[in-house]
């Protein structure tokens, strides 16, 4: 279930936090939501009411009525229930547009507003293109260059937290735990899945750790460094580090559990040479299989 899906899932069932309720307003989806609900009481579904229904096959019970009747009813209101819920979900479904960038790539995307994104390898975007020009929402997992237009308010939706803008160049990298946040120009407001926020300004980045806002820092580069064919971490975990050279070599990495953070870089044209600048550091071994296209890490 994508991040949007488990907010309307959330908001149909009441458990929506202020922040979440907060997220839906401001990308303008909370009324198109409240518009299908609108929509979906006018098809006039069967009525379903829990505590009628159990007081119902009690007496029923005492009456000593066949249990398989009663049981029909129940499911009856059930699917009236479920009816709807699919019928919400399938409306925002059906307009979802979704551009992932496959392994060892990358995707460029062009915005009806004349906003760009560049996803990074094993990223994916997602946005309602019926609804953009009222709501510039998109939702992204992994990580990607943004050169937004000026306009409303532009949000991006990941699952560590909430960036927002108005005009700007930033770059997001959202994978696990960690929300990672570089701003080039204009300002950025970003916020945690907790609700904590801190705006950052141009060549400042800000990293989010299990909903730990860091400090902010200045940066010198103008643009990510990724798009110039190397990735960079800073004590990141190293799991997370060897899935990025996985997304980037298209290949598939096995290794044991590594507490150790790496600090460090590594270049996306050899993977032999992005192995040894990871393992070497941390004392890590590796090992290629080209014909399986995987890498087994073990440590020394």
């Amino acid at each position: 279930m994508s991040y949007k899906e488990e907010l309307y899932t959330k908001w149909i069932a009441g458990t929506l936090t202020d922040d979440e309720l907060k997220s839906l307003e401001d990308s303008g989806e909370l009324a198109e939501l409240q518009r299908i609900m609108d929509v979906g009481r006018q098809l006039q579904l069967p009525k379903y009411n829990h505590e009628e229904e159990f007081a119902y096959l009690i007496n029923a019970r005492k009456e000593k009525q066949t249990f398989s009747n009663q049981y029909s009813r129940v499911l009856i209101g059930l699917a009236a229930g479920l009816a709807l819920f699919f019928f919400i979900r399938m409306a925002f479904t059906s307009s979802l547009e979704e551009i992932s960038a496959p392994y060892g790539e990358v995707a460029q995307i062009a915005l009806g507003d004349g906003s760009a994104v560049t996803l990074n390898a094993g990223s994916t975007l997602e946005y309602n293109r019926k609804q953009w020009k009222n709501s510039r929402s998109v939702s992204l997992e992994g990580e990607g260059f943004f050169a937004v237009s000026e306009g409303t308010p532009f949000v991006v939706n990941t699952n560590n937290g909430r960036i927002k803008v108005l005009g700007t160049a930033f770059n997001i990298r959202s994978w696990s735990d960690n929300l990672y946040v570089e701003c080039y120009t204009g300002s950025v407001e970003v916020t945690s899945a907790s609700g904590i926020s801190d705006t950052l300004f141009q060549r400042q980045s800000i990293n989010i750790v299990n909903n730990t806002l860091g400090a902010v820092q200045n940066i010198q580069h103008q643009k990510p460094h990724w798009s110039t064919g190397n990735s960079r971490f800073y004590k990141e975990r190293v799991a997370s580090v060897l899935a990025e050279i996985g997304r980037q070599f298209d290949v598939e990495i096995k290794h044991p559990n590594i507490e150790d953070r790496f600090s460090g870089a590594f270049s996306h044209k050899s993977l032999q040479a992005a192995l040894r600048e990871v393992c070497k550091p941390l004392n890590l071994n590796y090992h290629i299989d080209l014909a399986t296209k995987s890498v087994t890490i073990s440590q020394e």
